[in-house]
């Protein structure tokens, strides 16, 4: 019914109040609703408890972003997990596959050095 303000809002009731994260249901509503940036954070929030969903996770951003304004939204969203998370590597990882993504081979290859380091 096109009502994703009143489902992002029952969403984050249920998240505050219960065990569940509701991160993939946010996710998919996020990107119903054409809120690429918070659909991308929540992609990302997944990879924080589960390191193993990164090829689910690419798969799923490269299937739902339309145009390369929309994939571009994808860095500063990582950056941040980067920041926030340094001991996780998988954002590293994710973002080499950004790069190659974007056809940045120079960044994709100085980062993937950086990961191996």
């Amino acid at each position: 019914a096109n009502l994703y303000d009143y489902a992002e809002e029952l969403y984050l009731a249920g998240r505050k109040n219960g065990n569940d994260k509701f991160t993939y249901e946010l996710a998919s509503l996020y990107a119903m609703a054409g809120k690429s940036e918070m659909m991308i954070n929540e992609y990302l929030e997944i990879l924080k408890d589960d390191e193993e969903q990164l090829d689910y996770i690419e798969n799923i951003l490269q299937a739902r972003m339309r145009d390369e304004e929309d994939f571009a939204k994808i860095e500063p969203v990582l950056f941040r997990f980067i920041q926030r998370y340094p001991d996780k590597i998988v954002y590293n990882e994710m973002l080499v596959w950004f790069y190659i993504q974007m056809k940045n081979f120079g960044k994709a290859f100085f980062q993937a050095k950086a990961v191996d380091k």
